[in-house]
């Protein structure tokens, strides 16, 4: 199957996150798939606007008890990005709200539930190379700048989440359209760090950003039109409902 998409988000400090993507599956036997996925992002906000290829996604999907009512499926990924996270303006590093992806390679183990329409995934995402390549500290800004109201992330080490979406398919009279809301909760499992400025020979400190575990909540609907059997459309989008004191 191929499926062409676009994903439309809102961030954080209330950026607009613009995704589209190209996916594709195909099946190795009748219960192992593999997807490729790759995404372009656009970023509008407050301090920049940005734009760039997002991240590669690549998983192999493997179908267990497909005869019962309840049908499960184990899925592993690996999320790789096309950079490290950053883009500079103006000489200057943006913060992450303004990068087109998070820099860092991940893992991903999931198992899935789906009986008719409703489906449950609970998954696990870690990054293998928890640092990425942002440099973006507010003190680098004038001292007006609204730069100031964004997390300093020079060095920045990213914690990995537990995720957990529940989904429901509505095919529409049994045509090619379907809408499928979701509630996706995703759990950061510790505070993320970065490096502080420091002073001229004074060794740099890494620093917890407090409050940034726990819990976000999200809300996502996708509408998808099947082409033909092999191909279709696919628009999303997402708010959070409730956020971390700091993402």
């Amino acid at each position: 199957d191929i499926v062409i998409g676009f994903a439309f988000g809102k961030g954080e400090r209330n950026t607009s996150v613009y995704t589209p993507y190209l996916e594709y599956t195909r099946s190795i036997t009748d219960k192992t798939s593999v997807t490729g996925k790759l995404s372009f992002s656009a970023v509008n906000g407050e301090l920049a606007n940005t734009s760039g290829p997002g991240d590669l996604f690549v998983s192999v999907n493997h179908a267990i008890d497909s005869k019962r009512k309840w049908q499960k499926s184990l899925v592993v990924g690996l999320k790789v990005p096309f950079d490290q996270a950053d883009i500079v303006k103006n000489g200057i590093h943006l913060p992450m709200p303004y990068q087109t992806c998070l820099g860092t390679t991940d893992l991903v183990l999931g198992l899935s539930y789906i009986r008719k329409s409703f489906g449950a995934t609970l998954a696990l995402q870690q990054p293998l190379k928890k640092m990425n390549g942002n440099r973006f500290l507010p003190v680098d800004y004038p001292a007006a700048s609204l730069a100031a109201k964004y997390l300093p992330t020079n060095a920045f080490e990213r914690k990995g989440d537990a995720l957990l979406r529940f989904s429901y398919n509505f095919d529409l009279n049994n045509s090619r359209f379907s809408i499928r809301p979701s509630l996706l909760g995703i759990y950061h499992l510790g505070n993320d760090s970065y490096l502080e400025a420091g002073l001229q020979d004074v060794p740099k400190r890494r620093v917890e950003i407090e409050k940034s575990s726990g819990l976000t909540l999200n809300g996502n609907v996708f509408v998808g039109y099947r082409l033909n059997k092999n191909s279709a459309l696919e628009l999303s989008a997402g708010a959070p409902f409730v956020v971390r004191t700091n993402r």
